[in-house]
């Protein structure tokens, strides 16, 4: 007898779950279910929800068909690679091919046809009323759907945590202004120096979610480098960002951002000497008036538009170009910002770096 596939429906979530999030609740149940009767699991990636599905079905060695949106076969070839590797894989995983839309949003919403069109069984878990997920269910014939692992969706804070940090009249973070900061934040997805499978089993078995500013700075320790990123970089160049305000100048630009769904900065970070963050490479960013595209590409990452809406000066920021590792940096050269003591005594206790802290 062929096997059963099933696909799991969820509507987007917000971005900083753990293991007590309702659904994730539900989707651990949902894919006991499918091991205890045999059932195989389809599923995807690229969004969150996908992606926490498919570490369960490794985590339960599921066989699992993964869809994987792709702009072309070569472009496939690569995503079924990088999927490989990013969730430890089994050999039996079978991948299927999503063709392009003309749009991103056209292409998801293909795959999420192609899932509910291809599984013999559908398990909705959080499905938002009127959003399209519903609309699809609504054509699939009622003895294909298991109703019995879904909670009510919540609406609220679709777009995930907005992380709130009420600060004193008076701080008790006071430093000379001898150091170059780099601020970190919450991270929505794997750390870089992580697989995703890693980052998912930890929101899987975490009663909150794992990946907050302060885990950032703790991990950005642990491995004694500051991942570059290219995200709003000049030309998606990359590098690690800085700057010389210290902190409690800089807390009036720690805001939420709603069009990224997450804080500008928030109030932990990492800051080296000056002299020494120069020594190794740091440089001053160079606020232009012009369009950064007339620099010589090899130049552009130290350059920074002045901007139109903002007012980007006012970030005194400092870059280096590519990862800016802390091995050769002597500890009495660093020094750690949190939000709170108990934060900055477990920095200290932990990692031997001072640290100083906003409020108690």
């Amino acid at each position: 007898m062929p096997k059963r596939f099933a696909a799991c429906i969820v509507s987007r979530q917000p971005k900083n779950p753990s293991a007590a999030s309702s659904w994730i609740k539900d989707a651990k149940e949902a894919l006991l279910y499918l091991k205890k009767n045999n059932r195989g699991l389809i599923t995807s990636v690229g969004m969150q929800t996908w992606e926490l599905l498919t570490t369960l079905g490794r985590e339960h060695s599921l066989r699992m068909k993964i869809l994987l949106p792709a702009d072309s076969y070569a472009h496939f070839e690569q995503s079924v690679n990088e999927t490989r590797y990013q969730f430890d894989l089994e050999k039996n995983t079978r991948f299927i091919f999503i063709s392009p839309g003309e749009t991103k949003k056209e292409h998801l919403k293909m795959r999420d046809q192609k899932a509910i069109q291809i599984a013999d069984e559908l398990i909705p878990l959080s499905i938002r009323s009127g959003g399209s997920l519903e609309k699809y269910l609504k054509t699939v014939a009622p003895e294909r759907i298991t109703d019995t692992f879904s909670s009510p969706y919540c609406s609220k804070n679709r777009r995930g945590v907005t992380h709130m940090y009420p600060f004193p009249e008076q701080l008790h973070c006071t430093t000379p202004g001898r150091y170059l900061f780099h601020w970190t934040r919450a991270c929505d997805t794997a750390w870089r120096t992580e697989r995703k499978i890693d980052y998912y089993r930890d929101i899987l078995t975490s009663p909150s979610y794992p990946r907050s500013a302060f885990d950032t700075l703790k991990n950005i320790l642990r491995c004694k480098t500051i991942i570059s990123a290219n995200r709003h970089m000049p030309h998606r160049q990359k590098c690690v960002c800085f700057t010389s305000r210290c902190p409690e100048e800089f807390i009036s630009l720690m805001r939420w951002r709603k069009r990224y769904g997450q804080m500008s900065f928030e109030p932990y970070g990492i800051g080296v000497e000056k002299v020494c963050g120069e020594e190794l490479g740091i440089k001053e960013v160079e606020y232009v008036s012009s369009p950064t595209k007339k620099i010589p590409r090899e130049k552009r990452w130290h350059y920074q538009s002045i901007g139109k809406k903002g007012y980007w000066p006012v970030e005194k920021e400092y870059r280096h170009a590519e990862d800016f590792p802390l091995t050769d940096i002597p500890g009495d050269k660093l020094l750690c910002c949190c939000y709170s003591q108990k934060h900055a005594e477990e920095i200290e206790q932990a990692f031997g770096i001072r640290s100083i802290f906003f409020t108690k």
